[in-house]
């Protein structure tokens, strides 16, 4: 079963998604801000899945910040509602692993996820 810490300022994607993971079988925190104690917490996480139109900072920027500041190793994966085009860009120019789209719907990330995973 796989850790997954998901930032995502939408409360009710966020629970979608949050649910959807964990019916997959992976073990998910998920929370409205990017809080030290959960991304540098004494449990190591396998995956990150940050939403990129964050209110107090880009979710590129933020990852920037995880891995620069942080010291974060954990791969990360932006999350939005951005055109692929736009958040596959983002996603090049950021110090992250990759993107999902939210347009894809939940089923398909929720199998992405699994992908990454393995």
């Amino acid at each position: 079963m796989a850790y997954i810490i998901l930032i995502d300022d939408d409360a009710l994607q966020r629970e979608v998604f949050a649910e959807a993971l964990q019916q997959a079988g992976h073990d998910v925190d998920h929370t409205d801000t990017p809080e030290r104690e959960l991304v540098k917490a004494d449990r190591r996480s396998d995956l990150i899945l940050l939403d990129v139109q964050m209110p107090m900072m880009d979710g590129d920027d933020l990852a920037r910040f995880f891995k620069e500041e942080w010291d974060v190793k954990v791969p990360i994966y932006l999350i939005s509602s951005l055109g692929e085009e736009e958040l596959s860009k983002r996603a090049e120019a950021a110090p992250v692993e990759g993107y999902l789209c939210k347009s894809w719907g939940v089923e398909t990330m929720v199998s992405k996820v699994s992908e990454i995973l393995t």
